[in-house]
């Protein structure tokens, strides 16, 4: 069920705007942080398993500029589904549409029922049946649910069903349109990585499962390169440039805006930081630094149970630096793409980066 609760915009507010406010003083790398987190990034994937499965970017916030990559040219030609990660520009677009505002809510009881229950038994499915039945549910990775959670708070704990329950309120064309513009599927933003960058893609519906399910990034398919120039973008206030080259020197280019609202904002910043203090990355919340984080893990084409993983990851929570997008094939989101994060911060705790 929806839930309206009292407005918690003022503070949010309060705390997007300290988080974003613009500082000479934070926010900004200087040549040595970039040096720390380059041979940050080559001791992990040196030395955690896995290499041939992990792409992972690190990415300089303030000039839109790699400081690191691993993978090679898959970073930017490599689709997959973002999973959980879809829910982060799925609460921008909407808030910034007047879809959803302060005060939603949702009581995850730990099933949602797409065509509502039934009076007689009711059945458990996967993303495999294409026309849910009355009576037929989703069920939650927790066994009595979440509880009721706010927006915030979904998304700290990624609550697939009270993003299930906005799907009445995505337009396919929209969204789509919103994904492209914001560096998230369009090319734009990766012309000057290398050639030939794929171009992200959002399928047309073409049963109710598809509908009901978009909000969690089903149909969606995204690059590495392209998560990274959306998570710059809005960390930039919604400036979309395009990603410079590792080693380059080059400063991103503007290539639009994508408005960003006050209530999409603080709603992003507080689920990113409530998840690593006690959500679905909490495995980075003791390295000694302040974090945003959202994980992710998106179905491979056509299989039920097998899965690609995603942690992104911003430091300082205060007025993000330095964005990491971790990729891992066939994993999940709080396993090997959390870990590969989790060491490069160990690494730089060690090394003295500040």
């Amino acid at each position: 069920m929806v839930v309206t609760q009292p407005s918690r915009l003022l503070p949010a507010l309060l705390l997007a705007g300290l988080i974003l406010a613009p500082s000479p003083a934070r926010g900004t790398l200087s040549l040595r942080d970039e040096t720390l987190i380059k041979q940050a990034v080559q001791t992990m994937d040196r030395d955690e398993p896995g290499r041939d499965k992990r792409i992972f970017l690190a990415v300089n916030i303030r000039q839109s500029r790699l400081i690191a990559a691993t993978g090679g040219r898959a970073a930017w030609t490599e689709a997959a589904s973002p999973g959980s990660l879809a829910k982060i520009p799925l609460v921008w677009h909407l808030a910034s549409r007047g879809r959803l505002d302060s005060g939603y809510a949702w009581r995850c009881t730990g099933r949602f029922f797409p065509r509502g229950e039934s009076s007689g038994a009711d059945e458990l499915i996967h993303e495999d049946v294409e026309d849910p039945a009355r009576g037929q549910y989703y069920k939650c990775s927790r066994l009595k649910g979440h509880g009721l959670v706010s927006l915030s708070e979904a998304l700290s704990v990624s609550c697939n069903h009270a993003f299930i329950n906005l799907h009445d309120r995505l337009d396919p064309s929209a969204w789509r349109d919103f994904c492209s513009a914001s560096g998230l599927t369009g090319s734009a933003c990766l012309g000057e990585l290398g050639p030939d960058p794929a171009t992200g893609t959002l399928d047309i519906p073409a049963c109710p499962r598809d509908r009901f399910l978009m909000p969690l990034g089903f149909g969606l398919r995204v690059t590495p390169a392209g998560v990274a120039a959306f998570f710059t973008s809005f960390f930039s206030g919604g400036t979309v440039r395009t990603l410079a080259p590792e080693g380059s020197g080059q400063v991103g280019i503007r290539v639009g805006h994508v408005p960003l609202t006050p209530l999409a904002r603080s709603s992003i910043l507080q689920g990113m930081r409530r998840a690593v203090q006690s959500g679905t990355a909490k495995g980075l919340g003791n390295p000694g630094y302040s974090l945003l984080a959202k994980t992710g893990s998106g179905l491979v084409d056509g299989e039920i149970f097998r899965m690609h993983g995603w942690c992104v990851a911003a430091h300082p929570a205060e007025s993000p630096a330095v964005l990491f997008v971790s990729f891992v094939r066939e994993s999940y989101g709080g396993g090997p793409p959390l870990v590969a994060i989790r060491r490069v911060l160990q690494e730089l705790r060690t090394s003295g980066f500040r």
